[in-house]
């Protein structure tokens, strides 16, 4: 818990986590309290009208990064190799890597809660599996900028991880819009193209 993230005007930070430490949670929350674009890369498809984004990891980086001045990407990745070279392919395009973490028994638990035994054993096992895996390479990617979210007593309410982190808060104003699984839809529900 030791980074600083300074918030400004032309903003773009993509968070990741492990599963169950409220990266969306907060992606929505700078969205409706900051006025962010929020682009949720790991959400359920979204009915509707969508729009298609570039092929290929850079094309992708970049083309988020037009959506919005301030935006925030969360994504729970698996990590492979393609998966970091996308995050590499974020951070060139300006966007700073978060990670959102906990003790993962207690990860663990909350998720059996939210969705089950057997779903946790098919879905968070694995993930975290790869992610102790992969720790190093994770560790080295993200440095200074992690963040626990969830301790023995609950989430962190928002302002209290803010407080804890050192995030620094400033004050928005642009148009809030979300996106689920790159299908754009602006907090209104109206097309946002």
């Amino acid at each position: 818990m030791a980074g600083v993230l300074f918030l400004t005007p032309r903003m773009k930070t993509i968070i990741s986590d492990v599963p169950c430490c409220c990266e969306t949670y907060f992606g929505d929350w700078f969205r409706d309290h900051h006025g962010f674009t929020h682009a949720n890369l790991g959400s359920p498809c979204v009915k509707g009208d969508a729009i298609t984004p570039p092929n290929g990891k850079f094309a992708l980086a970049l083309w988020v990064a037009s959506l919005a001045q301030k935006i925030v990407v969360t994504w729970g990745f698996s990590p492979i190799p393609f998966c970091f070279q996308l995050l590499e392919a974020f951070k060139t395009a300006a966007f700073a890597p978060w990670w959102f973490t906990a003790d993962h028994r207690l990860a663990r638990a909350k998720y059996i809660r939210l969705h089950g035994r057997r779903t946790t054993q098919c879905a968070f096992d694995p993930q975290v599996k790869s992610i102790s895996q992969e720790w190093a390479h994770i560790d080295a990617f993200y440095g200074k900028r992690k963040i626990e979210t969830l301790r023995r007593r609950g989430y962190l309410p928002v302002g209290d991880t803010l407080k804890s982190s050192q995030i620094n808060r400033a004050n928005f104003s642009l148009a809030a819009v979300r996106i689920d699984r790159l299908r754009v839809r602006p907090a209104n529900g109206n097309l946002f193209v």
